[in-house]
């Protein structure tokens, strides 16, 4: 089994995945579901209309 070191690979990322990792954590939560999913991450990616997932969804023409 692989071992990673959670707290460094938090570090990696940039302040848009962190807070939107952040707020997948609060949608979970306010949504009293048990895990983070693909899913909440997702959403809260797509809040930002700026961030790198509207992004590559508009030059493919799929509207967020």
């Amino acid at each position: 089994m692989l071992t990673v070191d959670i707290k460094n690979l938090l570090n990696r990322l940039t302040p848009h995945c962190t807070r939107a990792l952040e707020g997948a954590a609060g949608l979970c939560v306010s949504r009293t579901h048990y895990e983070v999913t693909v899913e909440h991450l997702l959403a809260k990616l797509l809040e930002e209309p700026q961030g790198d997932l509207p992004l590559i969804l508009r030059q493919f023409e799929i509207d967020p």
